[in-house]
């Protein structure tokens, strides 16, 4: 009997069925064998006819085989966002769906994958991918390739979402902040589901283009270009649906007038007022900038500029900043007075230089994360200076829930990335900022910048001036003449003799 069974090719047509002999160089059978998943599939429909189909075997099956087809239609992803705690009949099998937190952030993510009429079992798909799988078996026979890249694709932004969420052991939910990694799960299949809520919110950030676009608000005195008109129009709709993010055009791109452009708007729609001013965080020496460029380009605004400590003031903060729609304030100031400044929830936060908040360590980080708005923003041309760390810095200010922890960013895309482990990994970080984060280069809006205009004022020096400055500029002659002989080796004083007299012409 084992050397028929030993004789029969057929047995090779399924993993389980044969074992190597100790010391004879072949393959035995296995006498009972325990088969499961694809190797059942091949033993049903391969070997079992074979079997049955010889006169010389005797076969007898007990029960009744499952018959194993491959689906005549391919998988289908389905995706939902529902607010917390919403159900539907049956959603304990809606695969991964959940989560009871009712913070106004975090909605319940739900995802379906689909197999003509049979629903597939989420853990069961996401586990045959992470185990190289090549087919997964229904509970009914039907079978299914996973050779799809939409389904690796899924596997991977599940992965990531289960990565950057708050706490371990929560079923599946994704934020508000996380509009880049809904459109990923949406271009897989089809939206299932949405909720008023999100739809508002994710939904109409992701199709910003197509939706109407507010006119400069009548209080604004400045001429937009057009790259700032997108700009205002980009931070109203953040500031409306209370999204922060970070605007980071290029230096001299005219990045506080979009802001200041917005505020306008908002007070005109009743989202600023006096009883919920705008704060404004910026250099000290760039606060006095901000206060003259309301009273320019917006003077309907009023501005209450916070020069000193509040002990020192001898005034409490509300009456200072009394009947201002804007207060401006520096870092310095911030870190001094962060108890009184977060016992006021303003309308918005605004982070000028927001660099200066980069450190999530630091006093001033934590001083700013700490106030209290429904929309931050942060105003910055140089968002990422010297590591991925500076972008996680100013995100979990704005965007709080777009990215978890420090750790875990760490671990899911600033490691790989700076280390070229993965550098795939940076255009999905792209891809997951790109929503709230608005950049323009000089370069690419030149079309829209006036022509270049360069003047040259010669500012004569006064007679005692001109005299100290020809007495060094002969001493300086005289000794960098007898310099240049051997200049490579005496290029240093000569840079020197020529940076004084540089400074000896300033005029101060």
């Amino acid at each position: 009997e084992e050397e028929l069974l030993a004789s029969l090719d057929v047995l090779d047509g399924a993993p389980g069925l044969r074992v190597p002999l100790p010391g004879k160089g072949r393959l035995g059978v296995v006498i009972e064998p325990e088969l499961d998943g694809w190797a059942t599939v091949l033993f049903v429909n391969d070997v079992l006819p074979a079997l049955e189909a010889r006169d010389d075997i005797d076969i007898t099956v007990f029960g009744e085989p499952l018959d194993y087809d491959e689906a005549d239609e391919p998988p289908v992803v389905a995706v939902s966002a529902r607010d917390p705690g919403e159900r539907d009949p049956g959603s304990e099998q809606d695969g991964i769906q959940l989560g009871e937190d009712a913070s106004r952030d975090w909605f319940d993510l739900g995802i379906q994958v689909t197999v003509g009429d049979e629903l597939v079992p989420l853990p069961d798909l996401l586990a045959a991918l992470a185990h190289g799988a090549e087919q997964l078996i229904l509970p009914d026979g039907t079978w299914f390739s996973l050779d799809v890249p939409e389904l690796h694709t899924l596997r991977r932004l599940v992965e990531e979402a289960r990565a950057l969420q708050d706490h371990e052991g929560e079923g599946l939910r994704i934020n508000r902040f996380q509009a880049g990694l809904w459109e990923e799960l949406v271009s897989l299949g089809v939206v299932a589901e949405q909720s008023e809520r999100w739809q508002r919110t994710v939904g109409d950030l992701l199709s910003l283009e197509e939706l109407p676009h507010p006119e400069p608000p009548a209080g604004l005195t400045a001429s937009l270009r057009s790259y700032q008109l997108d700009g205002y129009q980009w931070l109203s709709f953040l500031w409306e649906h209370e999204l922060g993010g970070i605007l980071a055009d290029d230096m001299g791109l005219g990045k506080t007038v979009q802001v200041l452009a917005a505020a306008e708007r908002a007070r005109e729609q009743g989202l600023l007022s006096p009883e919920h001013p705008m704060l404004v965080v910026a250099p000290t020496s760039v606060v006095g900038a901000w206060v003259r460029e309301a009273g320019r380009f917006t003077p309907g605004l009023r501005v209450a500029a916070l020069t000193e400590t509040v002990k020192r003031s001898g005034r409490p903060l509300a009456d200072t900043i009394a009947g201002a729609h804007i207060v401006v304030t520096s870092y310095a100031l911030l870190r001094i007075d962060q108890d009184h400044l977060t016992d006021i929830t303003w309308s918005a936060v605004v982070l000028d230089e927001a660099q200066a908040v980069k450190n999530h360590r630091s006093r001033t980080y934590l001083a700013a994360r700490s106030l209290r708005a429904p929309v931050k923003f942060a105003v910055t041309g140089t968002p990422l200076e010297n590591s991925l760390m500076d972008l996680w810095s100013l995100l979990s200010i704005v965007a709080p829930g777009l990215f978890s922890s420090p750790q875990k960013f760490g671990e899911v895309f600033r490691k790989p990335i700076e280390s070229g482990e993965s550098p795939e990994l940076l255009a999905t970080l792209r891809r997951r900022v790109r929503p709230l984060m608005l950049r323009r280069t000089k370069e690419a809006v030149a079309p829209d910048l006036p022509p270049k205009i360069e003047q040259v004022l010669s500012v004569p020096l006064n007679a005692a001036h001109r005299r100290i400055y020809d007495t060094h500029l002969q001493r300086e002659r005289q000794r960098i003449l007898g310099l240049l002989d051997d200049v490579d080796r005496n290029r240093i004083a000569i840079l020197t003799a020529l940076t004084k007299l540089r400074q000896l012409s300033l005029d101060v």
